[in-house]
């Protein structure tokens, strides 16, 4: 799940891109855009710097699945993900604005202090990823009967979120929006 996240995020940033939102601090650098909806001063693309950081981080990513085995450790990917786009954020906001008035007040402004526990629990499942074992695959797994597999049958088996669940979910969401419309159920 975490792979293809960089890629929607990116995709926002341009969307704020085009949309003259979450604007870079005035600069004279040659590549500097002029939001003229909102003034004309010459602006760092801070937009378009972290889309790009974040496609970057998508290609990595990918190849990382591709190339390696480490999506076989548990919470390795997850951990990447947060360590790598919420550090890239960090550093990122030095080149914004403030979004609100009382970030000036603040030794770093929101989004770098959001990013901060969220890096700092990215660097500790990246740890965690590498103590405990991987994920069995292939078609040794299926013989295997080790203590962790075990583990994670027996949950996956009793899980809220098997499809079964889900379909009665469903269901039973469904037969409420009926009766609240006044029609009966097919």
């Amino acid at each position: 799940v975490s792979t293809p996240v960089p890629l929607c995020g990116g995709l926002v940033r341009l969307g704020n891109l085009f949309n003259s939102e979450i604007l870079g601090k005035p600069t004279d650098l040659p590549w500097a855009f002029v939001f003229d909806q909102v003034d004309s001063v010459p602006r760092h693309p801070s937009q378009l710097y972290e889309a790009l950081v974040y496609f970057a981080l998508f290609g990595l990513f990918i190849g990382l699945h591709k190339r390696t085995s480490l999506s076989r450790r548990p919470g390795f990917f997850f951990g990447l993900f947060l360590t790598t786009v919420y550090g890239a954020r960090f550093f990122l906001e030095f080149l914004k604005e403030n979004q609100v008035a009382f970030e000036g007040t603040l030794p770093l402004n929101l989004g770098q202090l959001l990013s901060i526990p969220a890096v700092a629990l990215g660097i500790w499942l990246v740890g965690r990823s590498f103590r405990l074992q991987p994920y069995a695959t292939g078609p040794k797994a299926a013989g295997t009967t080790d203590q962790n597999q075990k583990r994670r049958m027996g949950r996956a088996s009793f899980s809220p979120w098997s499809r079964r669940t889900i379909r009665c979910e469903w269901s039973r969401i469904m037969s409420i929006v009926w009766m609240a419309n006044g029609i009966s159920r097919p």
